[in-house]
Formats: structure tokens, C-alpha cells, sequence
């Protein structure tokens, strides 16, 4: 039911339901009435959802699955350097993925700290690693 997508998209994004009337112009309270399953809202609202959530329409109406994250990505990318990358990470199991993500946070942390214009990436990992080494 579409009462259930949109309280799982809300719920999935860690969104108030304050937050996603405001983003759609709607009243909180509508947006409790067709999370509650109460009543249905119109399909202009529909597409606003759906523009909110970028998913299409008939996802929110269960008429067709979510679409594959690695699908979107792979007809966006203009050229195999972002694909490729992305295809891996996808492939990994969630924990590997999760490890990249906690990487890339401290990458980022370091580089705000030390930004050089010849520092890359591998440069900053070895300072990471070495400052592990220490302590």
C-alpha cells in the first residue's frame, strides 16, 4: 500500500514527518493521514513524493520495483572511470562497503587538515597509517 512505501522512504531517509510536509508543501497532518492509511493522496501529491523520494510514481504505488542503485549510476556515468569504481564497491559485501565509507570520512578529515596542492589520496592513507602505527 502506498501508506507503507511512504512511511518506509521517510523512515529509511531518518526524516520527520515536519521535514518531508515542509519539502513537499503539504500539512503534517496529510502527511500522517496517508502514512496512517486514512485516506489517499491526490496524484499531483503522488508526483511530489515521488519527486521527493526520486523514485517514479508507480514504485510508490508497488507497481514496480526500486530501481538497481548500480543501473542509475551506470547510465549517468559518462565514462567507464566512474562506473567501474562504483561497480566493485556495489559488489562488495555491506561490512567491505562500510569500511570504504569509514576510510573515506577519515581521508576527508585529513585532507581538511592538511591540504597541499601535490597531496593525493595514497599520501594521506599512508599518513593514516603511519599515525595508527604510533599510537
Amino acid at each position: 500500500m502506498i501508506s507503507d512505501m511512504l512511511k518506509t522512504l521517510r523512515e529509511k531517509r531518518k526524516l520527520t514527518r515536519q521535514q518531508v510536509a515542509d519539502s513537499i508543501g503539504i500539512k503534517k497532518r496529510a502527511l500522517e493521514t496517508y502514512e496512517y492509511g486514512d485516506s489517499l493522496p491526490s496524484i499531483e501529491t503522488i508526483k511530489k513524493f515521488a519527486d521527493f523520494y526520486n523514485v517514479t510514481t508507480d514504485y510508490l504505488l508497488e507497481r514496480e520495483p526500486l530501481p538497481d542503485p548500480l543501473e542509475l549510476i551506470k547510465n549517468i556515468a559518462s565514462s567507464s572511470d566512474i562506473a567501474v569504481p562504483v561497480e566493485l564497491y556495489m559488489n562488495l559485501p555491506e561490512s567491505a562497503r562500510q569500511s570504504i565509507i569509514d576510510c573515506m570520512i577519515e581521508l576527508s578529515k585529513v585532507a581538511e587538515n592538511n591540504p597541499t596542492e601535490k597531496q593525493t589520496l595514497c599520501d594521506i592513507a599512508d599518513g593514516l597509517t603511519k599515525k595508527n602505527e604510533i599510537i
